[in-house]
């Protein structure tokens, strides 16, 4: 299969894994859908993490591990913290409410100063699932986790001096082994810190997707395939599979990684097919490119729809807050708003802030000659003085 460029091609894979997140919560009428969307719109992002892990990173597990935590982390806790620094002006604007007892509004009271001080310290050291703009990005913590853990797997490999296929299934063996301790703590509803839990359960699927890179020159994408993998991902439906990495469940363990990998195989085909048509290429390409800004903000993007829909129908203001929509009706408007406004946004900061930094060098150089003509002048009335 040849696809060109390949960077652009996963963009695209990981671009149409978040418009099926976005879905997700949009409020889509077919439940069937949201069912089989949940099979593998997460492990998309696990698998492409794979896919584009660089064996040079293997050599220092420590190095990697911190450049993870400064790149993924680090952005991911400036979104949790900014919006609990916000979260009264949530409140005063309805994106918070404290009605209860009503359906998809989930109460808050405002917080005083020590509350904040609190809630800030409590997000930071526990992660984010208390805040509930952010609430889709508590994947980002097992995904972390989970790629560390494979650059770990890929070090140890590497200092056996295993070379060609045995590197390859012993790699594999040890993703399995820790996959199934993460099927054990799943299915007894074991939760771990950072859900290490979720990241041990999707090391399999993140190694796989490490080996079809590896080979992706060899691999054959056709449409028999994709429309087998329709069939059985209807046919888990059916058996009542029902899979949710944020509430820890799987179903049934060999299902479940059935069902994933033929949803993977699926999107992994629709990509191909994206990808070969020019102009729909680069707008989901971009869409995957800021798929961390989207998952980061779409629940915010929610409220502007949340907004016209009670000014549409006379609702009262307080049903704004409903979450993560009011309007099952609308969902293809919360799905557009989830996808473009985080991408606008991100657009205006990124234009922002450099007119920003330039604004304050200027201003910061303006004050630098304005103290130096003031020493000159001080200086010479001095000198004047002397004399």
């Amino acid at each position: 299969m040849s696809i060109k460029p390949r960077d652009t091609y996963w963009d695209v894979f990981k671009g149409i894994g978040i418009i099926t997140v976005v879905l997700g919560h949009s409020g889509f009428p077919s439940m069937m859908v949201l069912y089989i969307i949940n099979y593998f719109h997460l492990a998309i992002f696990f698998f492409a993490a794979g896919a584009l892990y660089k064996d040079k990173h293997s050599a220092d597990p420590v190095l990697f591990a911190g450049k993870k935590l400064k790149d993924t982390w680090l952005p991911t806790m400036k979104y949790v913290l900014l919006f609990t620094l916000l979260h009264n002006v949530f409140l005063k604007f309805n994106i918070y409410s404290t009605v209860a007892n009503q359906p998809m509004i989930y109460a808050k009271q405002e917080y005083s100063s020590a509350e904040l001080i609190t809630k800030l310290f409590d997000a930071f050291l526990n992660s984010m699932y208390a805040v509930e703009m952010a609430g889709a990005m508590w994947f980002i913590f097992p995904l972390i986790v989970s790629i560390v853990l494979f650059c770990v797997i890929r070090y140890i490999v590497q200092f056996l001096s295993l070379q060609g296929i045995s590197k390859e299934i012993v790699s594999f063996g040890f993703a399995i082994i820790l996959g199934m301790i993460g099927v054990y703590l799943t299915t007894h509803s074991i939760k771990l810190a950072w859900r290490a839990d979720t990241a041990l359960l999707v090391l399999p699927i993140m190694y796989v997707g490490f080996f079809v890179k590896l080979h992706w020159e060899k691999l054959k994408l056709n449409t028999f395939l994709a429309i087998i993998s329709i069939i059985v991902l209807y046919i888990c439906y059916r058996k009542g599979l029902d899979i949710s990495y944020a509430a820890g469940t799987i179903g049934n363990p060999a299902l479940y990684f059935i069902a994933t990998f033929f949803g993977i195989y699926l999107i992994l085909y629709l990509s191909k097919l994206v990808t070969a048509t020019t102009h729909l290429s680069i707008i989901i390409a971009h869409l995957g490119k800021n798929s961390f800004h989207i998952m980061a903000l779409h629940f915010l993007s929610f409220k502007v729809i949340n907004y016209i829909d009670i000014k549409v129908h006379g609702k009262e203001s307080f049903m704004m807050a409903q979450f993560p929509y009011s309007n099952s009706d609308w969902w293809f408007l919360y799905l557009f708003a989830g996808l473009i406004i985080p991408i606008l946004a991100v657009y205006v900061y990124g234009k922002l802030i450099p007119k920003l930094e330039s604004l304050s060098k200027r201003f910061s150089l303006r004050k630098t000659k304005t103290s130096g003509k003031i020493e000159s002048a001080l200086a010479q009335d001095i000198v004047h003085q002397k004399n």
